[in-house]
């Protein structure tokens, strides 16, 4: 068992922040390493790399695919203060905005003390055009889903497993009505 001084919100802040560097550098060093396996053609590169990690294939391509986009346009050493998702989120948007907008909103962030990775990806899907109608999403969501649960109501194991989800669709269906 660790032994540990009480937590202060001073000490708790550095904890934090020492834990939180040692992921972004571990994950970088994984996209670094991911990167190179790729390029060096090492047969099922992702597949290897995603078992050590406990992480999907496409998970490890997506890390590959971020060192390659910051490689390419030299991004990493621009915004040093940021995470390494931020880059993730910004390089998987390249095909839809420039590189000047994603540059400019990468260092606007950067100089924006607490600013979230969460605001960071809704500001980028806005940009990108995918805000969309959040009712429109969520009525379609909910009918499919609704379907699919009714599918399931003969096939219960048990009466009581099918009324619940009877109750699961029937919610649904009010949700969607109430949009």
């Amino acid at each position: 068992m660790t032994t540990r001084t009480k937590l202060t919100p001073k000490t708790l802040a550095l904890q934090a922040h020492k834990l939180s560097g040692d992921i972004d550098s571990a994950r970088w060093a994984l996209a670094e390493l991911a990167a190179a396996a790729k390029a060096e053609g090492v047969p099922c590169w992702a597949e290897i790399i995603g078992i050590e990690c406990r992480r999907e294939p496409r998970t490890v391509m997506a890390w590959a695919a971020t060192w390659g986009w910051c490689a390419d346009n030299r991004v990493r050493g621009w915004v040093a203060e940021l995470p390494y998702s931020f880059f993730e989120c910004a390089s998987n948007k390249a095909g839809k905005l420039s590189f000047d907008v994603l540059i400019e909103l990468l260092k606007t962030y950067e100089g924006q003390a607490g600013a979230t990775l969460e605001s960071f990806r809704a500001e980028l899907s806005t940009l990108a055009g995918e805000d969309g109608d959040n009712a429109a999403v969520f009525r379609s969501w909910a009918e499919k889903e609704g379907k699919s649960i009714l599918g399931w109501v003969d096939r219960a194991p048990t009466r009581r497993a099918a009324d619940c989800l009877r109750l699961a669709a029937d919610a649904l269906a009010d949700a969607v009505g109430a949009n």
